[in-house]
């Protein structure tokens, strides 16, 4: 195979800017916001950045627009530790990013498996995108349980195909 040139660090870190934006996308689209329709264009920045062919360490670009997904759903949990556990802002923030680096491993996961299935395997990204993303929402266990499917919760034709497909 030919040896291909890893991309430049103003790339990565413009990769990086990216991949934060779509987890902005991403949190905008579920509950308390609502913006429903970005959760349709939110992976492909992040899925087009993973499956560049200069693209090393695939996981940590999943990892940080996880990061930053669970970050702006669970924004609430900080004032919660802070008035229910008695926690100062000093003791709640370790908490807070300690779970969203929990549960943004999923995502990681995810864009590791697309890259190497997808070059390895040769199996479309059409294809095999939705169906690892749900298989790693089904097996791993997070903290407070939440699934991309949220999203579309209140698109009564969306969910109208989900009732019927399964």
């Amino acid at each position: 195979p030919a040896v291909v040139a890893k991309a430049p660090r103003w790339e990565r870190a413009k990769w990086m800017a990216v991949c934060a934006a779509s987890g902005v996308i991403w949190f905008l689209s579920c509950a308390d916001f609502d913006i429903w329709p970005l959760a349709w264009l939110a992976w492909a920045p992040v899925i087009w950045i993973v499956l560049d062919s200069r693209t090393e360490r695939a996981w940590a670009y999943g990892f940080l627009c996880g990061l930053i997904v669970n970050a702006g759903g669970c924004y609430w949990l900080v004032p919660y530790l802070q008035r229910f556990a008695h926690l100062p802002l000093i003791g709640a923030i370790p908490i807070f990013l300690l779970l969203v680096s929990y549960q943004a491993i999923g995502w990681a996961l995810f864009c590791h498996l697309l890259r190497r299935l997808h070059t390895s395997a040769g199996v479309p990204v059409t294809f095999l995108a939705p169906i690892l993303f749900v298989a790693i929402e089904f097996v791993m266990p997070n903290i407070f349980v939440w699934y991309l499917a949220i999203t579309q919760a209140w698109v009564l034709p969306v969910i109208q195909i989900a009732e019927i497909t399964g």
